[in-house]
């Protein structure tokens, strides 16, 4: 009957072996391809040139869990120096304005403000905060001023919000 859905599975998959082991370490060395030209760097506020290098920031920076399971601990002054000069509203506003087509380069500051734009106000026995929260990564704005993120879910930034002092 024409429009009603298939009464199998289009495909399948299956497999033949699994093993839940530690990973070789020479799974995870990089060869850069030829003619590749390789420059290492660190991270902000260890040490490096990035945003977080330079003032009080590059003392505070924290990391909190190990593994899958690290979250960065950012002071507030942090997510300014990553937003760029201009308040949330005003780079939420030329965000939008980028996004409906209304000409003008797209700021860090724009960008910056469209997520803090879009995340929820949450709270727990840790506080009270804005998160952020993607497939990919999680953020936990607190309001004593504390930025948490992190590959992590929710879970683990309420958790560690909550030992942050």
């Amino acid at each position: 009957m024409p429009g009603s859905p298939p009464t199998s599975s289009s495909f399948q998959i299956g497999y033949t072996s699994i093993s839940f082991v530690t990973p070789a370490a020479a799974n995870f060395s990089f060869t850069p391809p030829p003619g590749a030209h390789v420059r290492t760097s660190t991270l902000g506020g260890l040490g490096g040139d990035g945003p977080m290098a330079k003032g009080q920031g590059a003392q505070q920076f924290q990391t909190i869990g190990k593994n899958w399971l690290s979250v960065a601990v950012l002071p507030s002054s942090a997510l300014s120096e990553l937003a760029g000069p201009g308040n949330a509203a005003s780079v939420a506003g030329q965000a939008a304005r980028s996004a409906s087509g209304g000409g003008g380069t797209l700021s860090g500051g724009a960008i910056m403000g469209a997520m803090l734009g879009a995340a929820h106000p949450v709270h727990g026995a840790w506080g009270s905060g804005r998160l952020l929260h993607t497939s990919l990564m999680s953020m936990l704005v607190t309001s004593t001023g504390h930025v948490l993120i992190g590959a992590v879910t929710p879970a683990v930034l309420y958790a560690d919000a909550a030992h942050i002092k």
